[in-house]
């Protein structure tokens, strides 16, 4: 691997990320490239990337309570906007210039609960690790590798029993070096 494309990068997974990168690492902070703006998204050079890791993502909620009975419509456009709309329009972007290396999701455990009061946000978590199955037959060449941690202690909510953001980071190498297309990471107790 030469050079990769972090999106997400002001997160403590990303930071660790960069951190511990391998070789030449991108991170163009949301000035540059927000997942919101259709336009940074459309005008950003995607050439010559070996390796694109997502992170970034919306809808967590950091000790709120947001359930499907309070969830407001600024809270469910910017979810969705980001996850969805925002995630599909960068992988078709950055795939249409790369077409082989790999792609690195940090996605969540989210995907397999039928039972949580944050349902906007586990509903786009779904759909992006869908859309990566999809993708994963029409792009051959390309290693889509989806890392799913249960909850991630962050700036905004920490707690013991949570997954440490260096455990993730380290999870994108792991899987990389591995060839490793899926990794579950379960809370730490």
């Amino acid at each position: 691997m030469k050079r990769i494309l972090l999106i997400g990068g002001s997160s403590r997974i990303g930071q660790h990320i960069i951190d511990t990168a391998p070789c030449d690492i991108d991170s163009p902070s949301s000035s540059v490239l927000d997942l919101k703006n259709m336009e940074s998204i459309s005008n950003y050079n995607y050439q010559n990337y070996d390796c694109l890791v997502l992170v970034a993502g919306a809808g967590m909620r950091h000790g709120k309570n947001i359930t499907f009975d309070n969830v407001d419509l600024q809270y469910t456009d910017d979810t969705i906007n980001i996850n969805c709309t925002g995630n599909t329009m960068l992988l078709q972007k950055y795939l249409k210039h790369n077409t082989e290396g790999h792609v690195v999701v940090i996605g969540s455990n989210a995907i397999y609960k039928t039972k949580t009061p944050n349902v906007i946000y586990s509903a786009t978590k779904f759909y992006l690790d869908r859309l990566l199955d999809i993708l994963e037959n029409t792009y051959e060449k390309t290693m889509f590798i989806k890392i799913n941690p249960a909850k991630v202690s962050s700036r905004f909510e920490y707690n013991e029993d949570y997954i440490e953001p260096e455990m993730v980071a380290d999870s994108v190498w792991h899987c990389i070096k591995n060839n490793i297309k899926k990794l579950d990471i379960s809370n730490a107790r």
